[in-house]
């Protein structure tokens, strides 16, 4: 018969962490060994579960013999609470004196039981502590969704008989409701909550963009649903961009086609079928087997219209800015960054029922935004769910239908895109300020009016006028609520009830959880010291590689201190080449002119690789071994080497959003947006008069965004960027320099002819990628 002990015991063999065990004990409490093997589908493997299954059948099959013994039970009960026609009174007191004294004993059991549970669990959370191992850790981007967080371990756990009756429903229905979601990750530092007994909602149709800041728990919950290993998802077909792909030997059109799970098992037994046929020819058993495959396979490739699965992969590898010449080349044969665009294809390419995204834009250039913005608003699947993260404001402005948000622990979500999501948060907030402005007007009032009715009362005498110290006291439990002789108050004054959207809250309370303002983080570059006149300027050169190909011809452009230049282009236009021209790479000796005190720090888009052989170091030391050794007789106190005090370091961490606890961190155990912080912080220490960043925005925060768009903005020095993040560049760059076919056209410079300029670029783009819709 299945005990709770031999469940408990079942779960222990099963290496489940002890938040999910306790779960299922309750569960296994309230709904017995048919409810418990539900609510365990999300965290046993389907071996563990048919075992589980056995256990609880066993205990039917008890059960069922039980009703035997029912009248003999039934009566003990009668008897000792007295119901019984024939019952001792003699028996009863003894009885009871037992039921006391067993009732002690349990108490004491039951205590000591929880205190040797909350120690086993202090113990086992420590040694696995200890077991973790931060090389295991990936450095950056979305393969840090898949292995990352799991190499620290994380939990996530629905609570409640209510939460467990919307989950039976949740299970039976096509979209995602998670009732009562814990979630939380234990790194080497102990264990972190990210979300504390929120419900969430995803429903067919429907575009959510999924928003936060950095190391809020945005890619955990994403994974979570993923890997269904929250209760409440259903099984539905989910498409996740988990890790950067493995190289091999397949056509990179072959591996895009291979992101839909159940065409890649049908292509594995049609070829396991075919070699089986071919040394069993006469098996009709098998043939009609393979002849199923083969019709379900053509299904699929119908299913995608007249061009079938292949066609539909080259449009949109095309559309992630491959080219024709890429689709033939085996997968080993691409870089990181380009294996995300395939992962990215994949996903889009698996007919998911539900399709989550971890920031998809981080690789792609502006031309493959736009793209994947009009795939997603016009190509995907009208009844699939998206549930998105991303950090560009326009590009969410544009896509999605629903914002959910993590702050504070907890998850919100309404209708509408970021800027309309804003909007109605600011006027939350003034609503909510109103109110309680109000509230304390009607408070001051109130006890101006008691203390008058006092004094009014006073004055009749000794003993005062009974009805106005009444009144006073009346109007005093109004403000304060019924106070205990201890001073606790026992109940909620009415005035600190108000109603708010339909509902009465207490306003103190709404106020203390909306208008507190999450601290912000500010990032405070370097300053230069200043240098007079152009620090760049190129007139009429070339940039030429091996073999004398012209990549950049008769280049004019112009740098100078405040200069704020946004580069756009397509793929493989030589954006990135040109930043490596103005950093130094083969810099002509004619028609150039270079500032001889000038200093240029170049931030590539792949800045967080530098990280990821440093993930078991802290930062604080991480960045001292970046710093050179001091320069003999240099007097700039303010100047960083290798041999610079703790706190100058810490100091210069907190410039970056990276002080206090941050700095004693790992660098594993950081979020995607404080490593690309830290890498920064690295890059720029020696104080240079000309920034060039490369993909700058990969991996932060709308919030960080914020942050270094205002710090660009008061650089003294130049800045030079590469950005597909729309948002970013209109609100930093005064002038677009746009590279196509080798040539670099310069707009004017200014904020609005920015606008104007980016704008124009947008549309041409946007009107180059119309064969899209006939695809």
């Amino acid at each position: 018969m299945l005990t709770l002990l031999r469940l408990q015991q079942f779960l222990v063999s099963q290496e489940l962490n002890a938040e999910v065990a306790n779960y299922l004990s309750s569960v296994f409490d309230e709904c017995g060994g048919e409810g418990v093997v539900n609510a365990a589908k999300p965290f046993l493997p389907e071996g563990a579960l048919h075992a589980l299954r056995l256990l609880a059948a066993q205990d039917q099959k008890c059960s069922a013999t039980a009703p035997t013994h029912e009248p003999s039970v039934r009566s003990a009960k009668l008897s000792s609470t007295g119901e019984g026609a024939d019952a001792d009174p003699e028996p009863d007191v003894a009885a009871t004196k037992v039921s006391r004294l067993s009732k002690m004993e349990r108490r004491h059991a039951k205590a000591k039981a929880k205190s040797k549970n909350k120690s086993e669990k202090r113990e086992s959370q420590e040694s696995l502590v200890n077991a973790r191992h931060l090389e295991d850790v990936a450095a950056f981007g979305t393969a840090e969704t898949e292995d990352g967080l799991d190499a620290f371990d994380s939990f996530a756990v629905c609570w409640g008989r209510i939460g467990r009756h919307r989950l039976k429903n949740a299970e039976a229905s096509r979209d995602i409701t998670l009732p009562c979601v814990h979630l939380g990750i234990v790194t080497d530092q102990g264990q972190k909550d990210l979300v504390c007994g929120s419900s969430l909602k995803i429903m067919r149709g429907r575009r959510y963009g999924l928003i936060g800041r950095n190391g809020c728990g945005k890619t955990t919950l994403l994974r979570r649903i993923a890997r269904r290993q929250l209760p409440g998802p259903p099984a539905l077909r989910y498409g996740y961009v988990a890790q950067e792909l493995v190289g091999s030997d397949e056509t990179v059109l072959e591996t895009a086609c291979m992101g839909d799970a159940e065409y890649k098992a049908l292509v594995h037994e049609r070829n396991r079928l075919e070699k089986c046929l071919e040394a069993r020819s006469s098996d009709p058993e098998l043939a009609e087997t393979f002849l199923e495959v083969v019709q379900r396979l053509d299904e699929i490739e119908q299913s995608f219209g007249h061009s079938g699965l292949e066609g539909h992969a080259r449009l949109v590898l095309l559309g992630l800015q491959f080219t024709a010449e890429m689709l033939d080349l085996p997968t080993r044969a691409l870089s990181g960054g380009w294996k995300m665009r395939l992962a990215l294809a994949q996903a889009l390419l698996s007919r998911a029922d539900c399709l989550l995204l971890d920031e998809p834009t981080n690789h792609l250039d502006l031309a493959g935004v736009l793209w994947l913005q009009e795939f997603l608003m016009h190509k995907l699947d009208p009844t699939c769910m998206l549930l998105m993260i991303s950090h560009d404001r326009a590009f969410l402005d544009t896509v999605v239908t629903d914002i959910v948000e993590i702050r504070q622990k907890q998850i919100r979500q309404g209708p509408g895109n970021y800027s309309q999501w804003a909007e109605m948060r600011e006027q939350e907030r003034s609503a909510v300020s109103a109110k309680l402005e109000a509230n304390e007007r009607e408070h001051e009032r109130t006890k101006e009016m008691i203390q008058h009715m006092r004094q009014s009362a006073c004055k009749k005498g000794k003993e005062g006028d009974a009805n106005k110290l009444r009144q006073a006291k009346q109007r005093e439990v109004q403000l304060y609520g019924k106070v205990s002789s201890s001073g606790e108050s026992k109940t909620y004054g009415r005035l600190e009830l108000a109603d708010f959207n339909g509902k009465t809250v207490d306003i103190k309370a709404l106020a203390a959880q909306v208008l507190v303002s999450e601290e912000k983080m500010q990032i405070k570059l370097p300053e230069p010291e200043l240098l007079q006149g152009a620090l760049l300027q190129l007139d009429g050169a070339s940039y030429m590689r091996e073999g004398n190909r012209c990549i950049l011809s008769n280049v004019k452009l112009l740098l100078e201190p405040r200069s704020r230049v946004a580069v756009v282009g397509s793929n493989g236009a030589g954006k990135t080449t040109l930043l490596r021209w103005l950093e130094g790479h083969q810099w002509p000796e004619n028609k150039a002119t270079r500032h001889p005190k000038l200093k240029v720090a170049h931030v590539s888009q792949h800045h967080l690789e530098c990280l990821e052989e440093h993930l078991d170091k802290v930062c604080l030391d991480w960045l001292r071994k970046e710093l050179p050794a001091p320069e003999p007789g240099l007097q700039d106190p303010s100047a960083l080497s290798n041999a610079s005090r703790d706190e100058q370091l810490f100091g210069y961490l907190a410039n970056f959003g990276l002080g206090g606890k941050l700095a004693k961190q790992k660098i594993g155990t950081l979020s995607g947006g404080q490593k690309a912080r830290l890498a920064f912080a690295g890059a720029l220490w020696f104080k240079p008069h000309l920034l060039l960043l490369d993909e700058p925005t990969n991996h932060l925060d709308i919030e960080t965004l914020d942050s270094l768009a205002a710090a660009l903005k008061v650089f003294p020095g130049a800045v030079v960027i590469v950005s597909h993040n729309q948002a970013f560049l209109k609100e930093v760059c005064t002038e677009l320099w746009t590279i196509k076919a080798g040539k670099l056209a310069r707009s004017g410079r200014g904020s609005e002819g920015f606008g104007s300029e980016f704008e124009a670029y947008k549309g041409k783009v946007l009107r180059s990628l119309a064969w899209s819709d006939s695809g």
